[in-house]
C-alpha cells in the first residue's frame, strides 16, 4: 500500500485505527484472538478531518489464534463515489439517516457510520473501491427493509435511492440460572448471516461513550421485519441463543437465559 494517507481499520473483538508508514506497511499489536475484518483505504472517519486516501476502501477477513499473528496485504484501486437520497415510505426525504455499506461478501466497510444524509435527505459516500455493494440506511426508529445493490466503478459517480420504514429496536439481556443479569457479548444475525449489532451512527457512538455501557442490556437496531438469530456469550464462555421474528413494532425486549 502507499504510505501516509492510507488508513487501516480492524473491526471485531476490538476496534483499532492506524496509518501506514513510508513503505506502505502497518502493524497492530496486542490483538485479542478472534475473527476480524481489516479495512484499508478510503476516507478517515468518513471525511470529518478532510479527505483521506486517493485509493478505494477494501475489506478483508482474518482470524487471530491464541499467541498467533496474521499478515493482511492490500492492492488498492482508484475509487469511485456513491451519491444518493433517502426517503420514507411516504416519499419524503429523511434527514440525518446513517448510511452503511457492505461489500459483495457482506462485510461492513465501516462499523461506525460517519456518512449521513443532509436536511434534504441527500448523502455522498466517496473513497469506494470498484465493486458491488449493498446499502443500508437507518434513521430515528426507521431502517431500509431491503438492502439496495449498487455497482461502483473507478472514477465514476453512482446514484441510488433508498427507502426506510419503521424498524424494531431489539433490547437484549442475558441472565444466569438464578435469573440475575450478567454481562455478555451479543450477536444478532439476519437471515443471510450478516452481523447487525455494533452498527452505530456518529451520534449514537457519542451518546454511548458519554452514558457509559454496563454490558447487561444492549440496544440493536432499528431492524427491519424478519427473522434474526440472537446469541450472547459471557466472559467465561457460557452461551445462549434464540431465533426471534420482528414484525415492525418499535421495540422488543429479549432476555436470554443460561441453562
Amino acid at each position: 500500500m502507499q504510505s501516509g494517507q492510507v488508513f487501516g481499520t480492524v473491526m471485531g473483538g476490538q476496534y483499532n485505527e492506524t496509518r501506514t508508514d513510508e513503505d506502505g506497511g502497518y502493524e497492530i499489536l496486542y490483538v485479542r484472538p478472534g475473527d476480524y475484518a481489516v479495512a484499508a483505504g478510503g476516507t478517515y472517519l468518513g471525511g470529518l478531518l478532510g479527505r483521506g486516501s486517493s485509493l478505494g476502501r477494501e475489506v478483508k477477513s482474518v482470524s487471530i489464534e491464541e499467541d498467533g499473528s496474521a499478515t493482511v496485504d492490500f492492492q488498492l484501486e482508484a475509487p469511485g463515489e456513491l451519491h444518493g437520497i433517502v426517503r420514507d415510505a411516504a416519499g419524503k426525504p429523511v434527514a440525518e439517516a446513517s448510511i452503511f455499506l457492505r461489500d459483495e461478501k457482506g462485510r461492513l466497510l465501516e462499523l461506525f457510520s460517519f456518512q449521513a444524509t443532509n436536511s434534504s435527505g441527500v448523502f455522498e459516500y466517496d473513497g469506494l473501491a470498484p465493486r458491488e455493494y449493498t446499502i443500508t440506511a437507518r434513521a430515528e426508529g426507521m431502517t431500509s427493509s431491503s438492502d439496495a445493490a449498487i455497482r461502483i466503478r473507478s472514477g465514476e459517480v453512482a446514484e441510488a435511492e433508498v427507502t426506510v420504514d419503521v424498524g424494531t429496536t431489539l433490547l437484549v439481556s442475558m441472565a444466569d440460572k438464578a435469573g440475575d443479569d450478567i454481562r455478555s457479548r451479543v450477536s444478532v444475525l439476519d437471515e443471510e448471516g450478516h452481523e447487525m449489532n455494533g452498527m452505530l451512527s456518529l451520534n449514537e457512538l457519542m451518546e454511548r461513550i458519554s452514558e457509559g455501557v454496563d454490558g447487561k442490556e444492549q440496544r440493536v437496531g432499528p431492524l427491519a421485519p424478519g427473522v434474526y438469530t440472537v446469541s450472547a456469550v459471557t466472559q467465561d464462555g457460557r452461551a445462549a441463543s434464540r431465533r426471534v421474528r420482528l414484525d415492525g413494532s418499535p421495540e422488543k425486549k429479549l432476555r436470554l437465559r443460561l441453562k
